[in-house]
């Protein structure tokens, strides 16, 4: 048991001295002078954690590097079904909370796509029909929730790849930014959109805030136009924000 345990420790001082080397990588003597262990048992673990792809080395005999495993681990996004399995029960809490309808969105692409819904007592007319539907990033309060999780160069790509359909819904870029800005400041992104038929208001959360990393989504709250006021939007948007943290704290996933 001993051993294992040492054998643990030094995978973990390896990975953290290769993650601090950067491009150049480390040589096996620079790492046994860094960790402060002999060269042989550190040359077995890197065989080892190169195994599983922990550990890669360029060259025979070259420097040492992370391997790609760490990268796919750290990135690694929960799939469709694990992620509407976990999220359902936050958006049921929510529309039983409010009465209005809940939408879990997630970026495909330059769109956003709604993979769940929960329709609430007070329904609003959307862009989105239920299940499968889809938007161009940016047309939705949503999509903006979505924008604002992405890297800017990765935002302005998609906002000018979808600047037509955001221009024909009577969008301008600077409302667009604004929206995003105020996702930034606040955690959360709210605003109106006009629908189909009427127009709603909107609040989104990201799902990334909700112990989900690296998972591109959003949940979105919809409500006719008249059903909430400014002053009104914020404090639902806290409401809902703590109701969503209290139902993951309860199922120990923060």
């Amino acid at each position: 048991m001993k051993n294992g345990s040492n054998n643990v420790a030094r995978a973990t001082r390896i990975m953290l001295a290769l993650g601090s080397a950067g491009r150049d990588g480390m040589s096996l003597s620079a790492l046994a002078e860094v960790i402060g262990d002999a060269k042989p048992s550190i040359h077995r673990a890197l065989i080892s954690m190169g195994e599983s792809g922990f550990v890669t080395q360029k060259v025979r005999r070259g420097n040492y590097f992370l391997g790609p495993a760490v990268y796919a681990l750290a990135h690694r996004t929960p799939s469709v079904t694990e992620l509407v399995g976990i999220v359902r029960p936050k958006m049921l809490s929510v529309t039983a909370e409010t009465g209005y309808s809940t939408f879990l969105m997630m970026r495909a692409g330059l769109d956003s796509i709604c993979i769940d819904m929960q329709p609430g007592r007070t329904m609003a007319a959307t862009m989105i029909d239920g299940i499968g539907g889809r938007v161009p990033l940016g047309l939705t309060i949503g999509g903006i929730a979505l924008l604002g999780q992405l890297d800017q160069p990765t935002r302005e790509q998609i906002l000018r790849a979808n600047s037509g359909q955001t221009a024909a819904a009577g969008l301008i870029p600077a409302q667009i930014q604004r929206e995003i800005e105020t996702y930034h400041m606040n955690g959360y992104a709210c605003g109106r959109r006009q629908g189909p038929h009427f127009a709603h208001v909107c609040i989104a959360l990201p799902v990334l805030d909700l112990a989900l990393p690296g998972c591109e989504a959003a949940i979105s709250v919809v409500a006719p136009d008249m059903a909430m006021a400014d002053t009104d939007i914020h404090v639902h948007a806290r409401r809902i924000r703590s109701a969503l943290r209290e139902s993951l704290a309860s199922q120990a996933v923060v």
